[in-house]
């Protein structure tokens, strides 16, 4: 009898279960935050496709979508994979890159953010996780 295999744990679960990671508060505010970090993510890949029409933007994701205009022209970001799944078979655990682009000569890759409290321990730790899954 053979067993199914058990879904892999996303990087930020593995660190939600050693204690690193900030997921906030649960409060009406919070979640509307949230809500505007997901509706951004969504716009900066739609944009990457050439998919979005900056005109229909709600007016609170402006200043994160004009910040990250101001981090293309200022860097020369090139974006190649928006949302890029990956798995790291050797650890068992996946993730979901938000951008892997070209960047100066080099291979970036990037986890958006898009909060005023950003646990930077915990952010190396993810893009330490998807670099290996990346390779």
């Amino acid at each position: 009898m053979s067993k199914e295999p058990q879904p892999y744990p996303s990087v930020t679960q593995v660190l939600a279960a050693v204690g690193l990671g900030y997921r906030g508060p649960q409060t009406p505010e919070a979640d509307a935050a949230r809500a505007r970090g997901t509706a951004l993510h969504a716009a900066i890949r739609y944009h990457a496709e050439g998919d979005l029409d900056e005109a229909s933007l709600h007016p609170d994701l402006k200043p994160g979508f004009d910040a990250y205009l101001a981090f293309l022209a200022e860097t020369g970001h090139q974006p190649l994979h928006s949302e890029l799944e990956v798995r790291h078979e050797g650890y068992g655990y996946l993730g979901h890159i938000d951008r892997v682009g070209d960047q100066q000569g080099a291979r970036v890759l990037i986890d958006w953010k898009s909060t005023d409290s950003v646990d930077t321990r915990a952010a190396r730790y993810q893009l330490a996780a998807y670099r290996l899954a990346y390779e």
